[in-house]
């Protein structure tokens, strides 16, 4: 089983499912990998991990790069009867260009395929890989949904586009960790416009032709090293799939809370942008000006998962 909250959906067990180790560092959200410092702790003996990880001198883990791949791993959905909801490679990217064409397209694709009671998530942060290899999967299965993740405006802009392509049942954006603010209608292309907030749009027969983003994930960053994240963003966000009838799940604040007065010398000082300007006490007589949140370093479990005080926990209706 597994933890992550937004596995968990009502009616089926939340799972995790990895038939591949290891992984390689490719964008800002992967700074602090939280599946790097669990390989490279408490799973460091597990042959599937062991040496995959090092630690730098700021103390934190990167991958090396390798990837192994565990045949054993790879049919235990099989055995699974009661409807999983699986959370397919938590640890490592499915599309890492190291993962053998066919492991993906023959052995991993078949067994979802082949077990419809569950509902298999697969996220990554290479669509490229994913649009090249399972565009042409058409019907695609119900029980598979594919996401991306878009950790500030940069990488929605580049990843979202691409994931638009392909025909998944179920498409969804993970913003998490959430490191800077995302405007979803700000995206398109010369020839078709990819807003993924419009809900009507029509082709020259006059039949809808949407192509959208089902689920939006959120959450701050988490850990020893973790960047705050600006609670604006999160609202945003949650704003924009209210307005395009989007579900929206927001899973936690990460290590750090808005804080209204009271502040402390070594409260946080955000620039809305996301731009630390440092602590409370060197910058208490120079942030006069509007466009300045400050957050404080709390915890994971005391930041919660809260917004304005209520819960997001949405699903999509499939």
């Amino acid at each position: 089983m597994t933890k992550i909250e937004w596995v968990a959906r009502q009616g089926t067990i939340p799972e995790s499912w990895n038939p591949i180790g290891g992984c390689e560092a490719i964008s800002d959200g992967c700074q602090n990998c939280w599946a790097a410092r669990l390989a490279a702790t408490r799973l460091k003996h597990h042959p599937l991990y062991e040496g995959l990880t090092t630690r730098r001198s700021d103390g934190s883990y990167r991958w090396t790069g390798e990837i192994r791949l565990d045949y054993d791993e790879i049919f235990k959905p099989l055995h699974w009867h009661k409807p999983r909801t699986v959370f397919v490679t938590s640890t490592s990217d499915l599309f890492h260009y190291r993962v053998p064409d066919t492991y993906i397209k023959k052995e991993i694709w078949s067994v979802m395929v082949d077990c419809k009671q569950h509902t298999f998530l697969l996220l990554t942060k290479r669509p490229t890989r994913a649009f090249e290899l399972l565009e042409s999967h058409t019907p695609w299965p119900k029980n598979i949904w594919l996401g991306v993740t878009a950790e500030n405006q940069q990488y929605a802009e580049e990843r979202i586009p691409v994931l638009l392509q392909i025909p998944a049942a179920v498409r969804f954006v993970s913003c998490e960790p959430l490191l800077g603010p995302i405007q979803f209608h700000s995206m398109g292309t010369d020839t078709d416009c990819l807003d993924i907030l419009s809900s009507t749009r029509w082709n020259e027969n006059g039949i809808m032709n949407i192509p959208k983003v089902d689920w939006i994930i959120t959450g701050g960053e988490t850990g020893s090293r973790a960047r705050p994240m600006h609670p604006y963003w999160a609202r945003s966000l949650r704003n924009q799939c209210q307005v395009a009838g989007m579900s929206y799940f927001h899973k936690q604040n990460g290590e750090f809370m808005e804080v209204i007065d009271n502040f402390r010398d070594n409260d946080t000082v955000l620039m809305h942008d996301g731009k630390v300007l440092g602590r409370y006490d060197v910058w208490a007589d120079k942030i006069i000006e509007k466009g300045y949140t400050v957050v404080r370093r709390v915890g994971k479990k005391q930041a919660g998962h809260l917004l304005n005080g209520k819960e997001y926990h949405q699903w999509p209706d499939t």
